[in-house]
């Protein structure tokens, strides 16, 4: 009789230990910011994009196009037309615009920048002309800006590139 408690109970023993645990279910830790690394205030451990990102402005930009008036300043159908163009936005609020033309010839343009709130690009020259500049798109490696009058010449859209 003591045999078949030993047994009745080891079997028992048995098969409650071997009963099959259920898997946990780990939830990962939701971390919100910015999750990209060219910008400013790039956060590593985000998993989250948040929408937070900010980035420079400032640097060397490649001229992908330049709309004046509806018109692209780099289209081959004009007698002269841009070939090529940047903009360096120094550190210091100085800028040089490099220009090069259909014909060969080159322009170089000096002046200051600042940033007003933090949409409008301010770009004044050194002859003292102004135009503000709405920044309608900036991440880290493109920026587009507009200007409803770019010196009486009519709108303006700039498309840049890092």
């Amino acid at each position: 009789m003591k045999k078949i408690l030993y047994l009745f109970l080891t079997v028992s023993l048995i098969f409650s230990s071997c009963k099959k645990e259920e898997d946990e279910v780990v939830t990962p830790t939701v971390i919100s910011g910015c999750t990209d690394s060219d910008a400013t205030n790039y956060n590593a451990n985000a998993t989250n994009n948040d929408g937070s990102c900010t980035y420079y402005i400032t640097g060397i930009w490649s001229v992908d196009d330049y709309i004046l008036n509806g018109t692209s300043l780099f289209s081959p159908s004009s007698a002269l037309y841009i070939t090529s163009m940047a903009i360096n936005l120094n550190s210091d609020g100085t800028t040089w615009t490099l220009v090069y033309y259909s014909d060969g010839t080159e322009l170089n343009v000096y002046g200051v920048w600042s940033l007003i709130g933090t949409s409008i690009l301010r770009l004044t020259n050194s002859e003292g002309d102004t135009v503000d500049w709405t920044i309608t798109k900036l991440n880290g490696s493109e920026c587009e800006v507009y200007a409803s009058d770019v010196g009486g010449m009519g709108p303006g859209t700039i498309k840049l590139s890092r």
